[in-house]
């Protein structure tokens, strides 16, 4: 599935630094690949054609990280014009924001480390190794669309993202301590209610 388009990752990270203000370059990074997902697994087409590869801390767009390389925070970025995206293709990263846009970074990379095209693309590597493996796109729209219908669900019966985010933290290995610090964390934001997810 090779659809040309007309966008580029500089078009997606613009348009999501004109709505995250002072964004980290792990959290760009991530939103960026949440975008390229979701987009593939709703519209079945990608946002943008540079590849994703998978990095250590999750996925990666060389080209977007040559470009921030060395900075914590990402302010600007050289080129990108958020214009050239459709409004089906806004629709898909304003829901990406939605979605994943008031969760801490590092969550974003432990999201993606559970998850099959991160996963795939990372097999028979050790823990923590550096990898420029390209993420196949086909596995991110087939994992998307799947659980997208799952999502879709959880929705109806447990209260969406709060409910998967929960469960993440839950489904980590117990004696690893980030695990327990995320479920405390998860523990502890639960009486506030689902209306912040």
């Amino acid at each position: 599935m090779v659809v040309i388009t007309v966008a580029t990752v500089f078009d997606v990270a613009q348009y999501i630094m004109r709505k995250q203000n002072g964004i980290t370059a792990m959290k760009l990074q991530k939103l960026v690949y949440y975008a390229q997902a979701w987009s593939l697994a709703w519209l079945d087409r990608p946002l943008f054609n540079e590849p994703i590869e998978a990095w250590r801390h999750g996925p990666v767009v060389r080209e977007l990280f040559n470009v921030h390389r060395g900075h914590y925070t990402v302010t600007e970025l050289p080129d990108g014009d958020p214009d050239r995206l459709t409004e089906e293709e806004k629709n898909v990263i304003d829901a990406v924001l939605e979605r994943y846009g008031a969760v801490p970074p590092e969550l974003l990379s432990l999201m993606t480390h559970q998850e099959k095209p991160w996963l795939e693309a990372r097999e028979g590597l050790p823990d923590g190794a550096a990898s420029n493996e390209v993420i196949d796109p086909q596995s991110m729209r087939d994992y998307y669309k799947r659980l997208s219908r799952k999502v879709a669900q959880d929705e109806e019966e447990r209260g969406g993202l709060f409910y998967l985010m929960r469960l993440l933290a839950d489904y980590r290995k117990v004696d690893d301590p980030e695990a327990e610090r995320e479920t405390r964390m998860w523990d502890e934001i639960e009486p506030v209610g689902r209306e912040v997810w």
